[in-house]
């Protein structure tokens, strides 16, 4: 489910880029300040909706390879997820 989410809300995020022609990609290139201060002021309200279904789609992102993880571990064990997550079997109080 979290990766249909993904899907949609990084589909979303190219739709709203070529509809609108305004990403918060466009900030990551090195310019001058005022410059930086017009396209902002020009793109604001596109913009805020930008960085907010990317936020959303970190968050599911990062989610959706948690649980991964925990699936992965449930199944077989495997220390492949406990390395993918970060998560020691070792060290949990659990095991």
């Amino acid at each position: 489910m979290l990766g249909f989410l993904g899907g949609a809300l990084a589909l979303a995020l190219l739709v709203l880029a070529v509809v609108t022609g305004a990403s918060h990609s466009v900030f990551q290139m090195n310019r001058p300040a005022a410059n930086y201060a017009s396209l902002m002021l020009q793109r604001a309200t596109v913009l805020r909706a930008d960085v907010g279904i990317d936020f959303l789609f970190i968050a599911v992102y990062t989610g959706f390879f948690v649980n991964l993880a925990r699936t992965l571990d449930a199944w077989a064990g495997a220390p492949l997820a406990a390395t993918a997550s970060g998560w020691a079997p070792c060290c949990s109080k659990d095991r």
